[in-house]
């Protein structure tokens, strides 16, 4: 929680695969510095199988995520220090791809979406156990996501390359603003991390200015 008196503009931080809880506190406590409360919460299905392994079927671990977020988004409501008409979400790599299903669906409860180096690659290599009839293709969804966007990414990211990979989202995306990060790569931390808050701070005020 930042320093005064609420509710506060809040942001809820949605972590890459397998990310513990505490993960993005740096990023989180900058956030604070700016006036913003953050949530960071643990997805139910987020911790690392020993020995290591991907999920088997992605598509039915994303939905669980989805769900776990839309449970995250009730209970802050809750809190009479969140100002529930100013709730973003923030998610990174495969959190940044629950985050726009959850986001999309549930426009009409958030200012906008701040996406680190989100993980749409993962969307062509979906499976579900049960049902193998779900479409899982992300870009005619968020075409109809009308909440301003932005999608930062680093010039040394895995997840996509940042002038090829995320054009296609940038196209299908209403509202987008792109950021790229000299030097940075995936996991976005240290220097790179800063940027990223201060940067994305810098978009949240020009949305608000611009009355989005």
């Amino acid at each position: 929680m930042p320093e005064g008196d609420g509710p506060f503009k809040t942001i809820i931080i949605s972590g890459g695969l397998y990310t513990n809880l505490g993960r993005y506190s740096t990023k989180a406590q900058r956030y604070c510095d700016y006036g913003y409360a953050v949530v960071e919460f643990k997805f139910q299905n987020g911790t690392a199988p020993k020995p290591y392994k991907d999920p088997k079927y992605l598509g039915d671990f994303i939905y669980e995520q989805v769900l776990d977020l839309y449970a995250v988004m009730d209970e802050v409501k809750l809190f009479p220090e969140v100002d529930v008409n100013n709730i973003y979400l923030y998610g990174h790599s495969m959190g940044g791809l629950v985050c726009s299903y959850a986001g999309t669906m549930r426009q009409t409860e958030i200012k906008g979406l701040i996406l680190n180096d989100p993980s749409y690659y993962a969307c062509k290599i979906m499976k579900f156990e049960h049902e193998k009839t779900i479409r899982t293709d992300i870009y005619p969804l968020i075409s109809r996501c009308y909440v301003p966007v932005v999608i930062i990414s680093g010039t040394k990211a895995f997840a996509a390359d940042p002038n090829k990979d995320f054009d296609q989202a940038i196209a299908s995306l209403p509202y987008c603003d792109y950021i790229v990060i000299e030097g940075a790569d995936h996991h976005m931390d240290g220097e790179a991390g800063i940027q990223v808050v201060d940067r994305s701070v810098e978009v949240m005020k020009k949305w608000d200015e611009e009355g989005k």
